[in-house]
């Protein structure tokens, strides 16, 4: 699935079927999860308020995230005054991340546990001594980004996904089939979800979100 969007042209297309063992062709239209793009609108989330005189990237992260999660990193052997909102969205903060091989045997074997926050750095805390110090090493990691919705909820004061939405003007943008599968209402008279899978841990990944 491809979408371009310009000043002078907005072109989609679609070429494939929905699911491994389907025959059905994909809808242009149709919606899917978008996995870690998510990041991108994060980035820009944070750049806005930047733009708005709220934070200055270059702040260190030690009073902007939870007391909870800053307790747990601190022990982990973090310096948070030397870690800032750029390294956050570089992935240069040295942060060892949650995710490994063992994450997604725990997701395999519990998959409608919902993972919160806490969980993940408490995990991300006892895996092991920080990657590097802040600044001298780059390395993807979701805990970058996770400890950046606890940033933006420090100066909206209102959950992360709601500020997504205010900031980046979903409504003025047409971005009315956007949300956060988990933490927001589906938008009426959405198509569904495509069946994408990971053929590596046999998942169906569209199961996953399935409410009960």
């Amino acid at each position: 699935m491809i979408h371009i969007e310009s000043p002078k042209i907005s072109w989609s297309y679609a070429k494939g079927f929905d699911g491994k063992n389907s025959k059905q062709n994909l809808n242009v239209q149709q919606l899917l999860l978008i996995a870690s793009t998510t990041k991108t609108f994060m980035a820009a989330t944070i750049l806005r308020l930047a733009e708005k005189g709220k934070l200055n990237i270059n702040q260190n992260i030690k009073n902007l995230i939870t007391e909870t999660s800053r307790i747990q990193l601190m022990k982990a052997g973090y310096n948070l005054d030397s870690i800032t909102i750029r390294h956050l969205l570089s992935h240069t903060s040295g942060i060892r991340d949650y995710v490994d091989e063992g994450y997604f045997t725990l997701i395999n074997e519990n998959k409608k546990h919902q993972w919160t926050r806490t969980e993940q750095v408490e995990r991300a805390s006892k895996l092991g001594q920080p990657l590097g110090k802040p600044g001298t090493l780059f390395r993807y990691v979701d805990m970058n980004y996770v400890l950046l919705s606890e940033v933006i909820e420090h100066f909206t004061d209102e959950p992360f996904y709601t500020s997504v939405r205010k900031l980046l003007k979903f409504k003025q943008n047409h971005l009315n089939n956007t949300w956060f599968i988990q933490l927001e209402k589906e938008p009426e008279n959405a198509l569904p979800l495509v069946n994408q899978y990971w053929s590596h841990f046999n998942w169906n990944i569209k199961s996953l979100f399935k409410k009960e």
